[in-house]
């Protein structure tokens, strides 16, 4: 079969199913499974195929099948859809899996580098030196930085005196 000759079958399997994902690439794949066949054949058995009503294009194995006089492969699969995601193939779950250890190792480095030992809290990063013990203080190499440390009061209530009984 020539590579024209295949272009009429192709043509009339494009119009039967034409929001498939049968396209040039799927047209090349079928010349080079179907070529050594006699297009009168391939065309019945496109015609056949087509007669069975599948909401998929046939196959090109199948094709092949029917026109060398055998029976179909038992499921006739569409060309399998090509999509290019670059990158991105694969990434999901990798993504999914390395912000959960970038959360889960920026915890464990708070919790050790914060000292709470009930004098105060102290937080220590390459550089940089924060303490909290009444005033805050931050020390970085090229300057150190005391903001007050903040009170909060409440306006006193007066009880009323105990009498001893509930």
């Amino acid at each position: 079969m020539t590579r024209s000759e295949w272009a009429q079958v192709a043509a009339r399997i494009r119009a039967a199913y034409p929001g498939s994902s049968f396209d040039a690439r799927a047209e090349a794949v079928y010349l080079d499974v179907l070529e050594d066949i006699d297009v009168r054949a391939v065309d019945r058995a496109v015609e056949d195929l087509l007669r069975e009503g599948s909401p998929d294009p046939p196959a090109a194995g199948v094709i092949r099948s029917r026109a060398l006089g055998g029976e179909p492969a038992p499921v006739a699969a569409a060309p399998v859809e090509v999509r290019d995601h670059g990158a991105r193939k694969g990434v999901g779950w990798l993504g999914v899996v390395a912000a959960v250890a970038l959360v889960a190792a920026a915890i464990a480095l708070v919790l050790i580098l914060v000292d709470n030992d009930g004098d105060g809290e102290t937080i220590t990063s390459p550089g940089i030196t924060i303490t909290r013990d009444g005033p805050t203080t931050v020390t970085t190499p090229t300057e150190t930085v005391t903001e007050p440390a903040e009170t909060v009061t409440q306006p006193e209530v007066e009880l009323p005196p105990d009498t001893g009984t509930p």
